[in-house]
């Protein structure tokens, strides 16, 4: 019988062996890393495109307030909106990054986010579920605690270097979160110029 028997990186306890080095605690949690950085570029997209679309909206709002024709309501409702979107997008953008540096601060407020990203069916869906089931797991909650930060300040040297897979995994699935905000948009749209 074998006595050295390798770790399961899957075990519910996630240091639960002493006599692994900081080094090699580290390492067993690089693809976790590597997928929550990835998770955090799926905000990136969503609060470029959300600070540009609240940016437009302000502009079409204010040539709205020029306008004879156009009720002053109107144009305030989507300067209004204009800047709720770039408000939101901003925010966005602040998570993006902390997810990126594995902030604990990041984890409850792109947790809120994800949760609402489960309305937008059927993409929005699937990358809010991606991003819950990491961050909810119990693999994930390590990575945002504060014993796993100071495993990260012990060993600053190991850096996991995201390959090309990784960047498109992470463009694919901010695609498909970003689908989750053009039906809430359109239907903005529809409610406040066709109707």
């Amino acid at each position: 019988m074998n006595q050295d028997i390798e770790p399961n990186p899957y075990a519910s306890h996630p240091i639960s062996q002493q006599s692994l080095t900081a080094q090699q605690s580290r390492e067993s949690y690089f693809g976790l890393e590597s997928k929550l950085r990835s998770a955090g570029a799926i905000f990136f997209f969503p609060s470029i495109f959300g600070l540009f679309g609240g940016s437009i909206l302000i502009v079409i709002g204010i040539l709205m307030l020029q306008m004879k024709n156009q009720p002053t309501g109107r144009g305030v409702l989507v300067i209004g909106l204009g800047i709720a979107i770039g408000g939101i997008a901003y925010y966005l953008f602040v998570i993006c990054e902390r997810l990126r540096s594995l902030s604990p601060k990041a984890r409850k407020p792109a947790i809120v986010i994800s949760t609402v990203g489960l309305l937008g069916f059927p993409f929005g869906t699937l990358a809010s579920v991606y991003m819950l089931s990491l961050l909810l797991g119990e693999r994930g909650r390590f990575v945002f605690s504060e014993q796993y930060q100071t495993l990260r300040a012990k060993t600053p040297e190991l850096k996991y270097r995201q390959t090309g897979v990784d960047w498109l995994k992470a463009i694919a699935l901010s695609c498909c979160f970003c689908s989750g905000f053009i039906v809430p948009m359109e239907l903005i749209h529809w409610f406040l110029f066709v109707r």
